[in-house]
């Protein structure tokens, strides 16, 4: 966003002539200065300076718009609203777009039908219980739904799962259930230890019903977030196909979806270790591990925000491309994805609500050069 597009747009919103689009987009910028990236000619100083009379500026002209004609907020409010803005006074970029080289124009794919839509993801699951009978949670009543070992399973009134150590006499056996979200599904699961576990879409985790013995072991497949009970005397260990995560008592994040190149380990609060075949790597909050295949693991900062947006009810995106963006619509909007002709090669950094209808996330990244038409439960993706 140049200065004279932004100053065209504050007269426009101070008049009152702004369009919809237009005051969402402003607001959008006036949000966004948290993920400005500070320019390394300038020192903090005036860095700060230069924020400072550019959210003067916007907030005079909400003020005075807003005593003009009231503004109602859009709920594309934290939205990635537009593709290769710059930020006035050249301090940095947000919601931006880097088009690496520019694909060719394909006249087949039309920009969206609006007739045509998909709705986002609820809250579905399946639970699988040690005798081989399974419950649907998203249409079970809430309330005592059965008993494993010492365990009672729980569905709380807000839809969660909860699993309660039940008084006994004798250790309970080593019995495991599974829960699992189906492709525009997610879940939340209580643990007997206490542990809280968020799971997206498309991802399975098998459980001890009640644990005992010197761990407390689960195995994933998928994407979940855990904050892991303390208890020193029995860590806390993550299963997934590429590595293991070992801890005592944290928050973190495990991305392992078999279509995803890197299982990822992101960790918030505490200590844990990542093993992959023979190598293992401590990592510190605010760091992840990165494994390619068994016995590699990478250790990169992290984008702890970027990591957890999925429980947090969006996406963000950092530097995504296409195909990354599309494999997250795909799981969260259970849709296929088709490519036709020369797959853009944009780069994206936003935020996008997961509670829009696809059609809504779609028509945001068309203002890139990228198209895209709906056929019932298909995207088809092309360049313009």
């Amino acid at each position: 966003m140049d200065h004279s597009f932004l100053r065209g747009l504050l007269k426009k919103y101070r008049e009152g002539n702004a369009s919809p689009d237009e005051i969402e987009l402003l607001h959008t910028y006036y949000d966004a200065f948290e993920l400005m990236e500070p320019d390394p000619t300038n020192s903090e100083e005036q860095l700060n300076e230069r924020k400072g009379r550019i959210k003067y500026a916007i907030d005079h002209a909400i003020a005075h718009q807003e005593q003009v004609l009231p503004v109602r907020r859009l709920r594309l409010r934290s939205w990635l609203i537009a593709a290769g803005l710059v930020l006035a006074a050249g301090s940095g970029i947000f919601w931006w777009m880097q088009n690496s080289t520019s694909g060719p124009k394909v006249a087949d794919v039309q920009s969206t039908p609006v007739s045509t839509d998909v709705t986002p993801g609820t809250n579905r699951a399946v639970l699988v219980l040690a005798d081989g009978s399974s419950l649907l949670l998203d249409d079970a009543q809430k309330g005592e739904l059965s008993r494993q070992a010492n365990a009672i399973i729980n569905k709380t009134a807000d839809g969660q799962i909860v699993y309660e150590n039940q008084a006994a006499n004798e250790p309970a056996p080593l019995v495991y259930n599974t829960i699992s979200t189906p492709r525009a599904g997610q879940y939340r699961l209580t643990l007997t230890d206490g542990t809280k576990v968020w799971l997206n879409a498309a991802t399975s985790l098998q459980f001890p019903a009640s644990f005992n013995g010197k761990e407390r072991r689960v195995k994933l497949t998928g994407e979940a977030y855990f904050e892991v009970a303390q208890n020193a005397a029995q860590p806390f260990i993550v299963e997934t196909p590429y590595q293991t995560v070992e801890v005592l008592g944290t928050h973190f994040n495990v991305n392992a979806y078999k279509d995803e190149a890197l299982s990822r380990t992101t960790l918030l609060e505490g200590k844990v270790k990542v093993q992959s075949g023979t190598s293992s790597q401590v990592i510190k909050p605010g760091q992840q591990a990165a494994c390619i295949q068994a016995g590699s693991i990478q250790i990169n900062e992290a984008d702890t925000e970027e990591a957890v947006a999925w429980k947090n009810g969006y996406f963000k995106f950092n530097k995504a491309d296409i195909k990354t963006i599309m494999r997250q619509l795909e799981r969260w909007y259970d849709v296929e994805v088709e490519y036709y002709g020369a797959v853009p090669t944009d780069l994206f950094v936003g935020k996008i609500n997961r509670s829009e209808n696809i059609s809504g996330v779609l028509r945001i990244l068309e203002l890139s050069k990228v198209q895209f038409k709906i056929e019932n439960r298909k995207i088809i993706v092309g360049s313009k």
